[in-house]
């Protein structure tokens, strides 16, 4: 079977090496321009940070890592942004994994 996604998680397989990649869109609505600030966690723990900054009051933000996962374990994003909104349109948001060996 395939990697299965069930409330903001998906859970791995099998074990194996996966690149895990995620798409966000964050916005300003004045002051500073917007950066990005999440995480890729798996089983609720951090495995990789992301910040990221942009001239532009609505910007998209991307992130991969190749990681080692286990069977059953479940990958999540999480946004950390405290001076940003979060853009939450299907077009502009995503996540996923593929198994690389």
């Amino acid at each position: 079977g395939g990697m299965t996604y069930s409330n903001g998680y998906l859970t791995v397989p099998r074990l194996g090496l996966y690149y895990v990649y995620t798409q966000l869109c964050f916005y300003h609505a004045g002051g500073s321009y917007p950066y990005g600030l999440f995480r890729i966690d798996v089983n609720g723990s951090p495995r990789a940070y992301s910040y990221q900054k942009s001239d532009d009051q609505q910007s998209n933000y991307y992130m991969g890592r190749i990681l080692e996962l286990q069977q059953g374990d479940r990958i999540s994003i999480v946004i950390a942004s405290s001076q940003n909104y979060f853009y939450p349109s299907v077009g502009y948001n995503f996540f996923g994994a593929f198994l690389l060996r």
